[in-house]
């Protein structure tokens, strides 16, 4: 293992929405790097950001001035999305893991073009949660909260955050009865309505028992 190995944060958004995609991001950074900061530049006032604050920004705006510092530092990044009918058809517990390694596996084929070949050593991967992530060649540390305390990894979950927003916005236009630029797809009082008042749509995720017991279906597996 190398003394000061590439640092890959991982996490995720989106797993405990009724609708929309699953998303994850891998960021690699340099051992130098320096924790990403960014100023959001405001009408009265400018702010200053720290990723590892990233949680307690409520206005999107904040977010996506940093997803565009963070994408400045990384090495390299992946973000990987796994659609309704995908969860649907594997179950979370299955599709989860596997978005997992192939957001990491792409980082570190990206990596590998710019020399970085010893996959054992020349990495750490990082992850938000208690997860076990098997078949990832290197040393993986699942951290609980660590979207809090571990910068690279707050810095994978605002890219997730801001990329997953922006498809919900998509699917509000696709969909405008359902508000899903809103809440962005979670069970909400709000969104809960409207699972009774109309039928599920494409994105909804019909394994989820809300969205099944909604509609009249035999609730699935997902809670």
């Amino acid at each position: 293992m190398r003394k000061n190995p590439i640092i890959i944060g991982v996490d995720e958004t989106g797993r405990g929405a009724l609708a929309g995609p699953l998303v994850v991001c891998a960021a690699a950074f340099h051992p130098d790097t320096a924790p990403v900061t960014a100023t959001y530049r405001g009408l009265r006032r400018d702010k200053e950001l720290l990723v590892s604050d990233s949680k307690s920004y409520s206005n999107p705006k904040h977010r996506e001035v940093l997803d565009r510092e963070i994408r400045k530092s990384v090495a390299s990044i992946a973000v990987v999305e796994r659609s309704a009918k995908q969860i649907d058809a594997h179950l979370m517990f299955v599709v989860y893991p596997a978005t997992l390694r192939l957001a990491i596996a792409r980082v570190m084929e990206q990596l590998v073009h710019q020399g970085y070949s010893d996959m054992a050593n020349d990495y750490v991967v990082k992850l938000d949660g208690d997860i076990r992530c098997p078949g990832v060649p290197c040393p993986v540390h699942s951290i609980p909260g660590g979207d809090k305390t571990v910068w690279q990894i707050s810095a994978a979950s605002v890219v997730a955050k801001v990329y997953r927003d922006k498809r919900m916005r998509e699917m509000h236009d696709l969909y405008p009865e359902w508000d899903f630029d809103k809440h962005k797809g979670y069970p909400t009082p709000k969104h809960k309505e409207l699972l009774e008042a109309f039928d599920a749509t494409p994105i909804h995720r019909r394994t989820f028992r809300p969205v099944a017991e909604a509609q009249g279906m035999p609730p699935g597996f997902e809670v």
